[in-house]
């Protein structure tokens, strides 16, 4: 029985057409109070750099449109392209991060080679590298989940192409979206099954590298240092994270509110990237920041019920990919929300769907567009599959 072909006119078209409303209700409500933030920080800073106050919120706001219409065309894509193409997507990428590299095309800014000119628009490759290597990572898993636990090399040699791939990112120098990477990839294959041997092995191997490359960067010892004690040096290393404390300490259960920040006024920097979230909490408070909270938790929650439905319907590389993605999102959110608070060193880890920026929000659109993909074709499944059943039924 070949699930694609069935009798449309016994199957209204609503019931083909299906969506996970919870997901696309909550990137919607975290795109449009990102698109707040972004109108509440960096209006006095384009005023000052560019003389038009609307200069952010404007592009944020492009972004946003393009980001919508990007995601649009990719649902109506079928999901096994990507997945039949996932390795060229990777080599694509990482040669992408070569020529940023190595090559005139690379855009440095504040010291980072992290961007590569296109022309009309410059891309953040490493945000590219996250979607490459969820997308290759789950077909691999897909294409070798009956033996994953005999052979080493059914994940050793995905985790060296994970490995390359941060050094190159590494060398930008970017190094919380390497390690980001690094977590994904492991954390995938735990769940595929490694077992727990394996998994702690690769983890302590993967520690042991990035502290030692760490190690030997000053840039990454200066912030360590400041991480630990931010007062000893409260004008340079350490001003970030005291500015952001303090932002955050004001904001109480309520917040000064909306629009009230002090510290977006000059004293907080990438208070619309990534420091966004200090300012939630300045102006809404510690209420504020749950709900954003659990607007992420609700995300990452779907992420993983459609991967389990995929799961279920054996069909491993769309499972895998919502766990990656879930995992992504969860990872870059506790990334971002520890800087703020002073969990983790200062590190420039954007918010996905709230900070200011194009790359990020672009491919995180493309992400949700493939899972929403994903979810269309299960349900799509089951309302063939209950057609099937029910019309044996009627004869029978």
């Amino acid at each position: 029985m070949n699930f694609w072909r069935f009798d449309k006119k016994n199957i209204r078209w609503l019931d083909t057409l299906q969506f996970d409303w919870p997901m696309l209700l909550v990137v919607a409500c975290l795109c449009l109070f990102g698109l707040l933030m972004v109108v509440s920080t960096s209006m006095d800073m384009a005023m000052q750099k560019y003389n038009n106050e609307w200069f952010f919120v404007e592009r944020q706001l492009s972004f946003i449109i393009a980001a919508v219409v990007v995601g649009f065309f990719i649902y109506h894509y079928p999901s096994r392209w990507w997945f039949d193409n996932s390795r060229w997507c990777l080599a694509a990428v990482i040669v992408l991060l070569f020529l940023v590299l190595f090559s005139p095309l690379g855009i440095e800014r504040n010291g980072s080679h992290r961007w590569i000119n296109l022309g009309l628009l410059s891309l953040q490759v490493s945000e590219l590298a996250k979607l490459a290597l969820i997308l290759y990572l789950a077909d691999h898993i897909h294409r070798h989940s009956q033996n994953s636990q005999q052979q080493w090399s059914n994940f050793v040699m995905p985790l060296l192409l994970v490995a390359l791939t941060a050094v190159l990112i590494l060398l930008a120098p970017d190094y919380g979206t390497a390690a980001i990477i690094l977590a994904v990839g492991v954390i995938l294959f735990f769940l595929a099954g490694i077992g727990l041997l394996r998994f702690f092995a690769i983890v302590a191997a993967m520690t042991c590298v990035m502290t030692l490359l760490l190690s030997y960067c000053s840039y990454c010892v200066q912030r360590f240092v400041a991480y630990l004690n931010p007062w000893a040096d409260p004008y340079n290393d350490g001003y970030q994270l005291i500015q952001s404390l303090i932002a955050i300490g004001r904001g109480g259960w309520f917040g000064e509110g909306p629009g009230n920040s002090m510290q977006k006024l000059s004293y907080l920097t990438e208070a619309h990237n990534d420091f966004v979230f200090s300012i939630v909490v300045e102006e809404f408070g510690f209420l504020g920041a749950l709900l954003v909270i659990v607007l992420y938790a609700v995300l990452i929650v779907r992420c993983f019920v459609v991967g389990r439905r995929a799961e279920r319907q054996a069909h491993k590389a769309a499972a895998f990919f919502c766990y990656g993605v879930g995992v992504w999102f969860g990872l870059q959110a506790f990334g971002n929300m520890s800087v703020a608070v002073g969990l983790l060193p200062t590190k420039g880890f954007s918010l996905p769907l709230m900070s200011y920026g194009g790359s990020s929000l672009i491919v995180v659109a493309v992400m949700i567009a493939i899972v929403q993909r994903l979810y269309y074709e299960l349900c799509r499944n089951d309302v063939v599959f209950m057609h099937y059943y029910k019309l044996r039924k009627s004869h029978a």
